[in-house]
């Protein structure tokens, strides 16, 4: 059987640095953090009301390592929370760091935006990672899991510090406080992310014909949408120009090859 060929892509490739950034990373579980035990494991005391922000990054990280992202996909590499979580704050780094320097015309707040990436999908430690497909199928389920992911934010800062827990807001696609620009900008930055990941997994070849296919099909229409946003956001328009079309065209091939073989026999 004919072997399918991986797709060669440009020398610097932002979702392979990201990759190799967290490659070998591992999660921890605190189990019983608020405890303290001695060398042969019995509780000899309690923090009590301290350590509470030691227990809850502890426990965050432990939720977000066990959440596997894209798991419906077989053979698609294993992205966690955490990870994600890494990734989309870099590229939202990037993303203000090219609006700052054409004036941050925008007024986007980068301690907020920030802020909000690390933490952003909190909920699916509680509800486990929903298809954004699923999520966005009509008004009434966009309603739904907007309420949801909302409620569900809330309930995972529940052992960090009452005074504490408005540092950590709902994510803007969930949150009407966010102003609108800073909405659209954070959509952006989560096509991009959505993007760069599925393009990498066509290239890297190790998902089914059906699901490069269902990928670029996807890609293509975030690509749309990120065109529109670029007319206003210069930052998505440089990403779209130096990362995301360029890697588009690259693995054109592996999809076309693809299609050719989910085709009939004749």
């Amino acid at each position: 059987m004919k072997r399918r060929r991986k797709e060669k892509v440009c020398s610097f490739d932002l979702e392979k640095w990201l990759r190799q950034m967290i490659n070998g990373a591992t999660g921890f579980k605190l189990g019983e953090s608020r405890t303290i035990r001695n060398p042969a494991g019995n509780i000899i005391g309690s923090y009590g009301e301290g350590g509470r922000v030691e227990h809850f990054t502890g426990a965050e990280i432990g939720g977000m390592e066990s959440v596997a992202r894209f798991s419906l996909y077989p053979g698609v590499s294993m992205e966690t929370l955490t990870q994600h979580h890494w990734k989309q704050a870099v590229i939202a780094h990037i993303m203000l760091g090219i609006e700052a320097e054409h004036g941050n015309p925008r007024q986007l707040r980068p301690e907020k935006i920030l802020g909000v990436a690390f933490t952003h999908d909190l909920s699916e430690i509680l509800c486990s990672d929903v298809n954004y497909h699923v999520k966005n199928k009509d008004q009434k389920s966009k309603v739904a899991h907007k309420r949801k992911d909302l409620a569900m934010h809330h309930r995972a800062l529940k052992d960090l510090r009452p005074e504490w827990r408005a540092y950590f807001p709902a994510p803007p696609d969930v949150n009407d406080e966010f102003p609108e620009t800073e909405r659209k900008f954070w959509e952006a930055c989560e096509l991009a992310g959505y993007c760069l990941f599925m393009l990498e997994e066509i290239a890297l070849g190790n998902i089914c014909d059906q699901h490069i296919v269902h990928f670029y099909d996807d890609v293509n229409g975030y690509v749309v949408r990120l065109i529109a946003m670029g007319n206003e956001l210069e930052s998505v328009s440089e990403m779209l120009s130096s990362e995301i079309l360029p890697k588009l065209v690259c693995v054109a091939f592996a999809v076309a090859d693809a299609k050719k073989r989910l085709l009939p026999a004749p």
